[in-house]
């Protein structure tokens, strides 16, 4: 059994880790079945996951320990294979549990930001664990037992791999956009009222300007900085779209900041694929930390007339409703994904 999560990093860092009362604890094959005669346990809940995998919450002399049980072959028994053999939990219910090393515990997290799940905590606990970790001495089982978990998930999740062509003109992609609902304002339009220069960076990504397509080859061709502010920008965008327009439609409290890592969260899980979503991941620290007041911006775009609102808006009533359906559901995945501030 390998001992993973917060309860493996604070073995690593006592008096940085987050606090956790339960214990995370990976098993491969039938070595639960044969801790689970060890110790006085009571299992409490069962729950099938993808892969044939299955987690179980069990109380063990009042503690919770969360095991995930796997099959033979997969990374689970990568990582557990690669973790120091000499290297022991040595306390509570999982006193014999080899515990991960640094590297593996952030090639886990790294796993888990593809999906909203409790995302805002997970991308926390990465980037707390990148900071610490020392990438040249990453073993080489480690990095195999994290590209092993890397294409698990994929393999997992076919419905996130997107599907059809990227070669559609802009006005075609936006209005398949579940954002076409409640959208007031033209989405390129928020761009270029919040975005760095003369015009969005985004913009240089793109070929032939009336096509939605963007290419990998020219985002690769930017400097660090215009990444990370191409990746600001399209967050402003999508921030105010999603969030702050629809909240000051309906006179509904809004915030920035919070609104901006709500719009960040959906870049880098659902809304966006590939190079652009890993970018935003692996920089998101750094993306976090935005320097454009772009609501401000939005307003006096609105109040100079270069941002009017689209034609063919609902009537009011009907309005408010779907955007107070729209906001309700924002709260909702919030909440899922851990964003409490």
């Amino acid at each position: 059994m390998l001992l993973v999560g917060a309860r493996a990093t604070q073995h690593w860092f006592p008096a940085e880790a987050r606090p956790t009362s339960g214990w995370d604890v990976w098993f491969v094959g039938d070595a639960f079945d044969r801790w689970l005669r060890t110790v006085p346990a009571r299992v409490r809940a069962e729950q099938p996951l993808r892969g044939g995998r299955t987690l179980y919450v069990v109380e063990v002399q009042g503690a919770i320990v969360r095991a995930l049980v796997a099959p033979p072959g997969g990374s689970e028994q990568a990582f557990h294979d690669a973790a120091p053999g000499d290297l022991r939990c040595g306390r509570g219910p999982c006193a014999e549990a080899r515990v991960a090393s640094v590297e593996a515990l952030a090639l886990i997290k790294r796993s888990h930001l593809y999906d909203p799940a409790d995302w805002h905590k997970h991308v926390e606990d990465y980037e707390f664990l990148k900071s610490r970790r020392d990438a040249r001495a990453v073993a080489p089982a480690v990095m195999a037992a994290g590209a092993l978990r890397m294409r698990e998930w994929i393999e997992q999740h076919p419905e996130d791999r997107g599907s059809g062509s990227m070669r559609i003109p802009n006005e075609a992609f936006f209005a398949n956009t579940r954002a076409a609902r409640i959208r007031a304002y033209e989405h390129d339009g928020l761009h270029r009222a919040t975005c760095y220069g003369e015009h969005p960076l985004y913009r240089r990504l793109k070929d032939e300007p009336g096509l939605a397509f963007v290419s990998a080859r020219h985002f690769e061709a930017m400097s660090h900085l215009e990444k990370v502010r191409l990746v600001r920008e399209e967050t402003y965008a999508i921030a105010l779209e999603r969030v702050v327009i629809p909240s000051m439609e309906t006179g509904t409290p809004w915030d920035p900041q919070r609104a901006f890592r709500h719009a960040l969260r959906r870049i880098c899980t659902n809304l966006t694929k590939g190079w652009f979503r890993d970018f935003a991941i692996e920089n998101y620290g750094e993306v976090a930390h935005f320097d454009v007041d772009y609501v401000a911006r939005f307003l006096e775009a609105v109040a100079s007339g270069t941002l009017p609102r689209l034609p063919g808006l609902p009537q009011a009533q009907t309005w408010r409703t779907r955007l107070g359906e729209h906001l309700a559901e924002i709260a909702r995945l919030d909440a899922e994904a851990a964003l409490s501030r």
